[in-house]
């Protein structure tokens, strides 16, 4: 994996992965303004690494409002955009935890078991599996998975850090086996994260996930309005393949 810092953004590649969570320029015109210059180098970069498809994400924050069309000049498509949603650190309203699920942090032998739960709704997690039971070990990363018995059904991961004087979480990988989808089992998860970040500080939270679009509702999107988040925004995603 090769990163490098733009200005005040980052680049991360990988020859080993297609998924552009990695191989993408992350936070590009946020602190600072973007420069072609900038998106030139990430453009090099990934060539010399061999990387066949690379991406960024606009915000609408983004400087200046010209990068989008940058990226147009290059080469780059749009793809379907992510949903930013946060909430509050305010308490939860009362709802019961279906009752044949339970939820609980992994640490250890468990995390493994993280992995193969993911794995089977993203396929790309296994062969990444070094890098998840890594970061498990990692004091900011949290990993639940929750449990229909002695049976794995669901997990999710927390990520609590300052960002500058505030303490935040970030809600990731939340996933449901396709057998208990429709039973709770997400928002059971979505719940635990957001109690145990409470409970470590957290004044606000946030996560990402893709918005509804017409002919498919998302589930995700939909269980965390019930638990308080609220859409911030739309990030556009952009794409190029350089194969």
């Amino acid at each position: 994996m090769r990163s490098e810092r733009l200005g005040s953004a980052t680049v991360v590649l990988t020859r080993k992965s297609a998924n552009l969570y990695f191989n993408r320029w992350i936070a590009a015109g946020q602190l600072t303004p973007a420069t072609k210059t900038q998106l030139d180098r990430f453009l090099e970069l990934a060539r010399d690494n061999r990387v066949k498809s690379v991406g960024v994400t606009l915000s609408p924050t983004t400087r200046p409002a010209a990068t989008a069309a940058w990226l147009k000049a290059r080469g780059f498509r749009r793809g379907h955009p992510g949903a930013k949603l946060w909430r509050d650190g305010s308490a939860l309203t009362r709802r019961a935890t279906p009752p044949d699920i339970s939820v609980r942090r992994v640490s250890g032998r468990d995390v493994s078991v993280w992995v193969d739960v993911v794995s089977q709704v993203w396929r790309s997690f296994g062969y990444r599996r070094p890098w998840y039971e890594a970061r498990a070990t990692d004091s900011g990363w949290r990993h639940y998975l929750a449990w229909d018995g002695d049976e794995p059904v669901g997990a999710g991961a927390l990520f609590v850090g300052l960002v500058g004087s505030t303490t935040a979480g970030h809600l990731v990988d939340g996933v449901t086996l396709s057998p208990w989808r429709r039973r709770g089992v997400q928002a059971a998860v979505i719940r635990k994260r957001i109690s145990d970040a409470r409970r470590l500080g957290c004044t606000v939270l946030a996560s990402e996930t893709a918005p509804p679009l017409p002919r498919m509702p998302l589930v995700s999107f939909r269980n965390l309005r019930r638990q308080g988040f609220e859409l911030a925004y739309l990030r556009d995603s952009w794409r190029k393949d350089l194969s």
